[in-house]
């Protein structure tokens, strides 16, 4: 291995393990801030509980001010009440993607460990995936998406990080390939055909150069600048040792990369 190679590999090597740092501390911070939501939940609980105890009261009181200025004033009141009752069903609902969130990152920490009625299966990894991409303005914005997710999956038991950081890999590689794209068009899915589990993302980023194809997979193999060349190739490795395949193919103007799994998995 050359000089230039070993130094490569150094670089990176160190730079996945401060990632790998930060995930352990991001984990304590979960655990902290799901504590803090927890807090959150009930006070929203007691606050929706105490609007309903306001509405006979205003009736009441309604009743007894008759017309003129008081009986504005109750109406005033209640018009509040009913737009804080309605935020407040705001503020539960989000409070409620966000521990459902937390609760998904604890169990991908920890899979071993019945958190809730989480199951995790190709398509929701899919989704899942696809949710924490909508942190990139481009993709949310600037990326038309045609999502077609199999509801009839079976449960993944192990490896669930793993096929999560194939998946963010293979769709990652086909946003960043539509960045120079005037039409940036993804198409994505999942089936189950009958042992095997596959994933497909189409871009429209002009598709692989034809001599390109089969180097592709290679340890820093990239024609992006400031680019390890690392991600397909780490793909490829942890397919491999899954007993799955992934495949590449240019396919109209654009190129499609295929995930399939045994259902073992």
């Amino acid at each position: 291995m050359s000089e230039t190679k070993e130094n490569k590999w150094e670089h990176w090597y160190l730079k996945l393990y401060r990632q790998a740092a930060a995930g352990r501390l991001l984990g304590g911070f979960v655990h902290n801030i799901n504590g803090s939501l927890q807090a959150f939940s009930m006070q929203t609980e007691l606050l929706k509980w105490m609007f309903t105890k306001c509405y006979p009261l205003l009736d009441n009181i309604q009743a007894l001010a008759g017309e003129g200025p008081l009986q504005e004033q109750v109406l005033a009141l209640r018009k509040l009440i009913d737009s804080r009752s309605k935020m407040m069903e705001q503020v539960q609902s989000e409070i409620g993607i966000c521990q459902k969130n937390m609760q998904h990152v604890m169990f991908l920490e920890h899979p071993e460990m019945e958190i809730g009625e989480h199951t995790t299966n190709l398509s929701s990894v899919v989704g899942d995936e696809l949710s924490f991409m909508n942190a990139d303005m481009f993709f949310k914005h600037k990326v038309k998406k045609e999502v077609r997710l199999a509801g009839s999956m079976p449960p993944l038991q192990e490896n669930i990080i793993d096929i999560h950081e194939v998946v963010h890999i293979l769709l990652e590689n086909a946003v960043e390939a539509m960045q120079g794209s005037k039409e940036r068009q993804l198409v994505i899915e999942t089936s189950l055909v009958e042992n095997t589990m596959c994933f497909t993302v189409q871009d429209s980023g002009g598709g692989i150069v034809p001599e390109y194809m089969e180097r592709i997979f290679e340890p820093f193999f990239s024609t992006k600048d400031n680019h390890a060349g690392l991600g397909l190739y780490l793909a490829k490795r942890l397919v491999k040792e899954l007993g799955g395949t992934i495949t590449a193919e240019n396919l109209f103007a654009g190129a499609r990369f295929s995930l399939c799994l045994p259902t073992r998995v």
